[in-house]
């Protein structure tokens, strides 16, 4: 600070001085790290939104993942089995063996067929 001196006078002027400046600098800092905290690229919205996207993409990930085990189990069960593949064909696209007559709910039309 100053020297001791120095009249009482400009110890107070210069322990005002101090205050003003650390006042300045404290509200400086405090505008900062608000800014920072909620700020739409690095604060907490952005990162409560990348963990509500990470938990959703893990799920449809999962998802995804569960889907594919099944239709790998489907494409095993149409390669061993040599009933699957003519069950799939008549029950998806309606084919029948010669002689047989095809026979749909009033719900499907024949033009389905195709």
């Amino acid at each position: 600070m100053s020297s001791p001196s120095a009249r009482p006078e400009q110890q107070g002027s210069d322990r005002r001085l101090f205050i003003w400046i650390f006042l300045i600098a404290g509200t400086f800092l405090l505008i900062y790290s608000a800014r920072a905290l909620f700020s739409s690229e690095t604060g907490l919205y952005a990162l409560f939104h990348y963990q509500f996207s990470r938990r959703d993409l893990k799920s449809e990930k999962e998802s995804l993942e569960k889907h594919v085990l099944d239709e790998k189990k489907q494409v095993l069960e149409l390669t061993v089995d040599p009933f699957a593949l003519e069950r799939v064909a008549r029950e998806r696209q309606h084919r029948v063996r010669p002689g047989e007559i095809l026979v749909l709910p009033e719900s499907q039309s024949i033009l389905s067929r195709e």
